[in-house]
């Protein structure tokens, strides 16, 4: 049964005069909670005497915790597999007794959550596998950015207009640790960029060799070191582009210890991943760097911190999301083999003034 536009404004009033409990749901990749964060913003705007809690996968708890009054995380991996855990938390979210969901994230599983839950107000996209179990469907405009995206959900309960520019918040104790990351390398001027070369996808990473030529241009040329982030998956990698060793931290910072990191430098480098939202949300300039995806999917703000070097083929975009190889019988992923380190120099020159 679909909510009514009359049980929609009453929904509205007694959130906004009352109170209540509102239920976000995105159990997606980190770049799409970090991309989610002007939706919080919004509904704490809007709604300023509600409990908003927020379901996401359980390796994000503790980026976003401190942005909403309670996380309840999912282990992914263990729901899928055994049907009880997908119970349990259901179970879970029943006995919250949530007025609203709001679900960004176009999947089944998570609609089914929000409506076994017993919701009776849920606003998703109508694009995905679970559209149908939604009360109230929204458009899905494929080329708008996500951030402004996310927030068209909040449009069949007010025509409020609402930030779109995601953000976090590292504690005290984050700076710290980067404090002492820097004090102890002896940076020169403590001046440093940050590379985040890593991706689960192989079209989505510029060459090592292009990465350490571009670093070593710039510790010869300016004297600036480069940092490196990224997962513990990302160290070898890192490893192999470093001219320091020491100042590869892949796997050994939490997110928003790197975004900490981030925003004590000159600028960030980093392909479409999710270092480069973490840099979006710290306000920070950078560089993202695109193969086989393209900013026009709307990952990518319109913001003056933001330069985006890409190749324009025949070819590409090819994937919206990234592949392990090239399509192509004869792949070469020229979409970042053309990409060169003078190139992305060029780009950032006057950021090193």
């Amino acid at each position: 049964m679909n909510s009514s536009h009359t049980e929609l404004k009453q929904l509205d009033d007694k959130l906004r005069h009352e109170g209540g409990r509102i239920l976000v749901i995105q159990t997606a990749f980190l770049g799409d909670v970090i991309l989610m964060t002007p939706l919080i913003a919004a509904l704490r705007k809007m709604y300023p005497k509600c409990e908003i809690n927020l379901l996401i996968n359980k390796a994000w708890a503790d980026v976003i915790s401190n942005l909403v009054e309670a996380v309840i995380p999912i282990d992914k991996n263990s729901s899928r597999n055994k049907s009880n855990g997908l119970k349990n938390l259901v179970n879970k979210l029943k006995g919250k007794n949530f007025d609203l969901a709001v679900i960004p994230h176009r999947s089944f599983r998570s609609a089914y959550m929000a409506k076994q839950a017993g919701i009776a107000h849920r606003i998703g996209f109508n694009k995905g596998g679970g559209k149908y179990l939604h009360t109230i469907r929204v458009d899905y405009p494929q080329l708008e950015y996500e951030g402004k995206r996310n927030l068209r959900l909040l449009a069949p309960l007010s025509d409020d207009q609402m930030v779109t520019k995601p953000f976090l918040k590292p504690s005290d104790d984050d700076y710290n640790v980067v404090n002492e990351i820097i004090k102890g390398r002896k940076l020169s001027d403590n001046k440093y960029i940050v590379i985040a070369p890593g991706s689960v996808w192989h079209t989505k990473r510029w060459y090592k060799n292009q990465y350490r030529s571009f670093i070593t241009m710039l510790y010869e040329i300016h004297g600036i070191d480069s940092f490196f982030i990224g997962s513990k998956d990302d160290r070898e990698l890192c490893d192999k582009i470093a001219l320091n060793s020491e100042l590869n931290f892949a796997g050994q910072l939490t997110p928003l210890q790197s975004c900490a990191l981030i925003k004590g430098s000159i600028f960030s480098i980093s392909g479409d991943s999710a270092p480069a939202h973490m840099a979006t949300a710290m306000n920070h300039r950078q560089v993202i760097i695109f193969g086989s995806t393209t900013s026009r999917f709307g990952f990518v703000a319109a913001d003056e911190n933001i330069r985006c070097a890409g190749i324009d083929l025949w070819c590409r975009p090819c994937t919206n999301h990234g592949r392990k190889s090239c399509p192509l019988i004869r792949g070469n992923l020229r979409c970042l083999t053309e990409i060169l380190p003078a190139n992305i120099y060029n780009m950032v020159k006057d950021w090193l003034q």
